[in-house]
């Protein structure tokens, strides 16, 4: 009888447990929810105009749309409306290169002339891998347009592999977790793709230190838009904020620190207006 009233013991005390960690999962999921709300409300006050998502071990834990899309027609945005991302596709450009490496049809270490005709001499020594970290020395000739209007139409035959692409909230999800999750690369590849070459800088991709939390991201503009998608690897989150306009605070990266660190645990500011001193 004694061992089996312990062996009861321990299965009312694992059931408690167990109940107990099943229903604070809604009641923290519920606090993050209205601390997420609270903020992303506050930013649309302030002007605030796209998309967010974020998300951890693949699930969506907060998504939403908040400003115009179209003033003239009064579309909202949200979490399905596609926007310019701009530099975000570098990294898109990035796992291309090394798939391509991994089946055996080119190096990183190729030098640029093996695929170009005409190559100028200055060339001869740039690789795949110098385009791939900013260190070829070769310029870029993008710019972009500020001010609270309609962005001026571009070609975006223009920027073409410099951000000609658009996406949501939902699609850099759903990559991030291919990218990460080893779906498109093999953890080879992967580690190559960020690894830093030159101070920060990886392979379309960008390494720091957020709140003591290794953080993998990215942001991007480009006439009219601003966009940011960023990795905390260890913790398996990711979080996407876009937004079509390129100018004022709260930005994509602003939204995507606070936004981490409401679910991290950190400590985060509201945005506010400015006050007259």
């Amino acid at each position: 009888m004694i061992q089996r009233k312990g062996a009861l013991n321990r299965v009312f005390i694992l059931a408690a447990f167990t109940v107990l960690f099943v229903n604070s999962g809604p009641a923290q999921n519920s606090s993050l929810t209205s601390k997420m709300n609270e903020y992303m409300n506050a930013a649309s006050k302030q002007g605030f105009a796209g998309a967010v998502l974020i998300a951890r071990d693949g699930h969506v834990l907060f998504s939403g749309g908040y400003g115009l899309a179209n003033r003239e027609l009064n579309v909202p945005n949200t979490p399905q409306t596609k926007f310019r991302i701009g530099s975000l596709t570098k990294q898109f450009t990035a796992a291309a290169i090394l798939l391509l490496e991994e089946r055996g049809k080119l190096s990183v270490q190729d030098s640029l002339c093996k695929y170009f005709d005409n190559c100028p001499k200055d060339w001869s020594e740039v690789t795949l891998h110098h385009l791939l970290t900013h260190t070829s020395g070769i310029p870029s000739y993008s710019r972009g347009l500020k001010g609270v209007v309609n962005a001026r139409y571009l070609d975006m035959g223009h920027p073409y592999a410099a951000g000609a692409l658009y996406s949501t909230v939902e699609d850099l999800h759903a990559w991030s977790e291919a990218l990460f999750g080893g779906r498109l690369l093999s953890a080879k590849a992967l580690e190559v793709m960020t690894t830093p070459y030159k101070g920060d800088h990886a392979y379309g991709l960008f390494l720091t230190r957020v709140f003591n939390r290794k953080l993998i991201y990215h942001g991007g503009g480009i006439s009219g838009f601003n966009s940011n998608l960023a990795r905390f690897p260890e913790e398996k989150i990711t979080i996407v904020a876009l937004r079509n306009t390129d100018f004022g605070e709260p930005s994509p990266d602003t939204i995507a620190d606070a936004l981490a660190a409401i679910l991290l645990g950190e400590k985060y500011e509201l945005p506010a207006g400015r006050r007259p001193i």
